[in-house]
């Protein structure tokens, strides 16, 4: 099978456009798509990253919840957070942005998101059943239910 060159910011903009129509599909029907993003510290690459993935939810019409913590925090306290948001039915997916500072475990962290509300392919329990050759859930996506 020969290679097919795909024009990446076209797909990209398509995808985001059909995400738009559904956004507004639930949200008229009372359920707009929430994603709550925690982002532990300063690191320079994740504040961008952030920052883009929270631009590109608010376009799509998806709601993001922000929640920008002190390198400081602890990892009790990050824990409480994850699950406070997995609990909030309003939230559909929860995001923790990645490195954390070293004092936290972030296999923990990652592990203690709700596998239905985790909203990343790649966490450390779906890598297990990828490499497994399990079926695995899809990370969290809306359905207004």
């Amino acid at each position: 099978m020969a290679a097919k060159i795909i024009d990446g910011k076209a797909l990209a903009a398509r995808i985001r456009g059909e995400l738009a129509a559904e956004a507004k599909q639930l949200s008229a029907r009372g359920c707009q798509p929430a994603l709550a993003v925690i982002l532990v510290g300063e690191d320079p690459g994740s504040q961008i990253y952030v920052r883009n993935k929270t631009k590109a939810l608010a376009e799509a019409g998806y709601r993001c919840l922000d929640h920008h913590l002190p390198a400081s925090t602890s990892e009790a306290q990050l824990l409480e957070l994850v699950r406070t948001l997995c609990a909030d039915r309003t939230v559909d997916g929860v995001l923790v942005q990645v490195p954390l500072p070293g004092h936290i475990d972030s296999k923990r962290i990652l592990l203690s998101i709700d596998p239905a509300r985790t909203w990343t392919v790649f966490t450390p329990r779906t890598s297990a059943v990828c490499s497994s050759a399990s079926r695995v859930s899809l990370p969290a996506r809306p359905t207004g239910s």
